[in-house]
């Protein structure tokens, strides 16, 4: 049972450290202007719940190997809708 608990918790914490930090960033330099954003925090962990349940799943080891690839593809996956979203959004006012 721990072996399937283990992972998800790791994902899920991952995740938490992740939107808490990106919260912070957002409210350090402009305290008046930004509110947390709880359903996106929430997000976050939940996602990161579940690439933990896909370690588990696929029996990957919950080590810095594996937890840094899966990071490495999620990171890519975010860098990637932050350039294709802005050239949608062009398109769209061109056409």
């Amino acid at each position: 049972m721990f072996e399937a608990i283990y992972p998800i918790f790791v994902a899920a914490g991952t995740a938490a450290v992740y939107g808490a930090y990106a919260y912070l960033m957002k409210k350090l330099p402009d305290p008046d202007g930004t509110t947390f954003e709880g359903e996106k925090f929430v997000g976050t962990v939940l996602v990161g719940a579940g690439v933990g349940l896909v370690f588990y799943y696929l029996g990957m080891p919950v080590n810095e190997g594996a937890v840094l690839a899966a990071m490495t593809t999620i990171g890519a996956v975010e860098v990637g809708q932050k350039i294709v979203k802005p050239i949608f959004n062009w398109l769209r006012e061109q056409f």
